[in-house]
């Protein structure tokens, strides 16, 4: 039985908590990551590579957008960027968009300045391979739909805020002429929590050795 401390039961941030079922609700770590690199894994991270990972199969060589430079669309970009996709970054704060460059992304467009879907177009020549929206909120969104190459895949991870309530209008005449496909996606399952180290240990080794 999968549980998960401070969700299912108390004790998330304590020092120490009694782990129930622990032979399926503990995950071993690797010597290369410790205690510190596994706990910033939470939450964000694991959102992140399982819409990236399971749920849009990104593939190395494509192009890769992320809508929102928060906590989630950052870990995106670092992802993406380990599994050999090219990243375009869009956010509306300098310092973000410095450190989706700092995480891998080769390329970034100011929201505030910049007309982000002609220049996913134009860096990307015709679109992303996959085109997420990272924050939820209609502008992202839209802009992320609008980012996809013919046949691509747009992924929403970002869940919608007060604004939206759930609802967020989309082009969906273009999803069709473009044979577009929508992915959602939601944290992670807990069966998926040990593949997250097992691939980072994987993915530092590469780099380690290129």
């Amino acid at each position: 039985m999968r549980v998960t401390p401070g969700i299912a039961y108390w004790g998330g941030f304590g020092r120490l908590v009694g782990v129930p079922f622990a032979d399926v609700n503990l995950v071993p770590l690797p010597d290369s990551i410790g205690f510190t690199e596994a706990a910033s894994m939470g939450c964000r991270y694991m959102t992140s590579f399982h819409a990236l990972v399971d749920r849009a199969q990104v593939a190395a060589g494509e192009w890769v957008a992320v809508h929102g430079c928060g906590g989630i669309g950052l870990s995106a970009v670092q992802i993406a960027t380990a599994l050999g996709a090219s990243v375009i970054a869009r956010g509306h704060l300098r310092r973000k968009l410095a450190l989706a460059k700092s995480l891998g992304a080769v390329a970034t467009v100011n929201a505030k300045t910049d007309n982000a879907v002609k220049a996913i177009a134009d860096l990307t020549g015709g679109g992303a391979h996959v085109s997420v929206d990272a924050l939820g909120v209609t502008a992202t969104c839209q802009a992320s739909v609008m980012s996809v190459r013919k046949q691509g895949r747009h992924l929403q991870i970002g869940l919608t805020s007060s604004a939206e309530k759930g609802m967020v209008p989309i082009p969906i005449d273009l999803l069709v002429l473009k044979e577009a496909s929508m992915i959602g996606s939601y944290g992670m399952q807990a069966p998926r929590f040990d593949a997250m180290p097992r691939w980072c240990r994987r993915a530092s080794w590469r780099r380690a050795s290129s």
